[in-house]
């Protein structure tokens, strides 16, 4: 492989940040993990998420209690709303 195939390659670029403020340990990562699952189901089904960009996603406490579905339509729409601006 030569410069340009490495290059070539697009690799998304996303973080999960979180308060510490927000429940322990625990509750923080296990937010970051739903929110990881629901990036993954995206880029998996849809790929509604342009790999030309850096993601940071602010992970807030009502995740910890909601359902996947809620949290992975969310994301969803959001990801949807980026692209459709060109940002």
């Amino acid at each position: 492989m030569n410069n340009k195939d490495k290059n070539s390659k697009k690799y998304l670029n996303i973080s999960f940040v979180m308060k510490k403020k927000i429940g322990n340990a625990v509750v923080r990562n296990r937010i970051k993990r739903k929110l990881k699952s629901a990036v993954q189901k995206i880029l998996r089904e849809k790929k509604e998420i342009d790999l030309n960009y850096t993601y940071v996603i602010f992970g807030k406490n009502n995740v910890y209690k909601d359902e996947f579905a809620l949290i992975f339509k969310e994301v969803n729409s959001v990801f949807k709303k980026i692209k459709q601006t060109g940002v």
